[in-house]
């Protein structure tokens, strides 16, 4: 269908409204999943790092218990002082 005068005229502004809300809501859908995906992905690196800390430090700690009941005393206290 064809509109001329102010008919046309205001089919057009509506439609000029319209994509534009259109256009705002998929930015700030796209902004919306980024985010999240940033903050999900933040997440599981902390989460990552800290199980290898923890790990590490575990580990540490089983070794150091075990040269110290497998070892005698004074040989650790020697490792001890030349760290």
């Amino acid at each position: 269908m064809l509109y001329f005068g102010p008919v046309a005229f205001i089919y057009k502004i509506n439609f000029c409204l319209v994509l534009s809300v259109v256009v705002a809501v998929v930015v700030v859908v796209v902004v919306v999943v980024v985010v999240v995906v940033v903050v999900v992905v933040v997440v599981v690196v902390v989460v990552v790092v800290v199980v290898v800390v923890v790990g590490v430090v575990v580990v540490v700690g089983v070794v150091v218990v075990v040269v110290v009941v497998v070892v005698e005393e004074e040989v650790v206290v020697l490792l001890l002082l030349l760290l």
